[in-house]
């Protein structure tokens, strides 16, 4: 008797829930082969420029999702559809929309990544935020002066 493995590279995703700010980073996302031959990923954002042409569940959420006067029922909100959608991982981009799922998915014990943007401006996540995260990515070694624990990528497009 021969066992199949159960989690192959494709169904790695099948499991995460994308938190994406903008156009630019569901572009890089769906550029990964290991996301685009997922079909059942689950996404969320507050822009709907940005969950045009994704595949799989899309959430969009009203632009002041994160406004920090609502930070307490955005976290609330972030723990459902981190449970609703059984994710094992949380992939948060840079933007306003990390915090709220950085902070649930520490409460809730559930893996999370934070992809600073390499074209990140003024509005970049602190680095206190970005500690949330479980795991830091950045692209460039310029970067790690922002972020000095994160792990490189290098160039990924």
């Amino acid at each position: 008797m021969t066992s199949t493995p159960s989690s192959t590279p494709s169904s790695t995703f099948a499991r995460a829930l994308f938190v994406i700010s903008d156009e630019q980073q569901a572009r890089f996302l769906t550029s990964l082969p290991q996301v685009s031959a997922t079909d059942d990923i689950h996404w969320v954002t507050a822009s709907k420029a940005a969950a045009k042409g994704l595949s799989g569940s899309v959430t969009v959420l009203a632009s002041d999702f994160a406004k920090s006067s609502r930070m307490r029922s955005a976290v609330s909100e972030a723990s459902k559809l981190i449970k609703a959608a059984d994710a094992t991982v949380v992939l948060a981009g840079s933007g306003a929309l990390a915090l709220p799922f950085l902070l649930a998915a520490r409460k809730s014990s559930t893996q999370s990544i934070f992809l600073e943007s390499p074209n990140a401006t003024r509005k970049r996540i602190p680095l206190r935020v970005a500690k949330l995260a479980t795991t830091t990515v950045v692209e460039w070694e310029h970067q790690l002066v922002s972020h000095p624990f994160a792990t490189v990528l290098g160039e990924t497009v």
